[in-house]
């Protein structure tokens, strides 16, 4: 397991108390650390969301970290528990893609995205089951269209939130392209507005 995010994740629930102030109403945002295992090779990954609410019609959101690029640019329409919206993710091959959400339940929450760029097409779905206000379980599917290389990519998963601190431990199990994969890591919600890629990363074993 790798050193770094074991410290990282102690690191958030070490200093969630001192931490825990909730943004002003409208922001969403949380960071924290993730180690993602494909077959046997490991890579660690910092992540962080930013996002505000202009009312209950529209919203913005930054991403960095998230598998899209070096950092990624969400607008989205709001409707009722539903969010609909396109991305556009900044790196040397820049990714354009639609997604949306909904809360259909208190506990149970759907997400999509279709993503493209010049290399791969990636369609995507995920979603969350909360079993209590501390346990949800998580899962995903994708299909991945890389040219000559499609395959499939599925997850599924744990989150745990601590009663006293707004901190969340997660991980995840299932394969890629036939690989196995697992994930370990946790985060720190600054708010708990929830994001508009919380199941997206996912498909990615990068983001939350």
């Amino acid at each position: 397991m790798n050193k770094f995010v074991t410290a990282a994740a102690a690191a958030l629930v070490l200093a969630g108390p001192a931490l825990a102030q909730e943004l002003p109403s409208g922001f969403s945002a949380d960071i924290g650390a993730k180690h993602v295992s494909i077959d046997g090779d490991g890579e660690s990954y910092v992540l962080a969301r930013i996002g505000y609410d202009f009312g209950s019609s529209f919203g913005i959101q930054g991403d960095l970290g998230d598998g899209f690029g070096d950092y990624t640019i969400h607008g989205y329409m709001m409707t009722g528990n539903a969010k609909i919206g396109a991305f556009i993710g900044f790196d040397d091959e820049d990714t354009i893609g639609v997604e949306a959400m909904a809360d259909l339940s208190d506990a149970v929450m759907l997400e999509g995205y279709y993503a493209t760029n010049d290399f791969v097409d990636t369609l995507a779905l995920g979603g969350e089951y909360a079993f209590s206000p501390t346990l949800a379980v998580t899962a995903s599917i994708a299909r991945i269209d890389a040219g000559a290389n499609d395959y499939s990519q599925y997850q599924i998963g744990a989150d745990y939130y601590f009663d006293q601190v707004p901190v969340v431990l997660i991980g995840s199990v299932g394969q890629s392209d036939g690989e196995t994969m697992f994930s370990i890591g946790g985060r720190f919600e600054f708010s708990r507005n929830r994001t508009t890629t919380s199941a997206r990363d996912r498909l990615f074993g990068l983001g939350w």
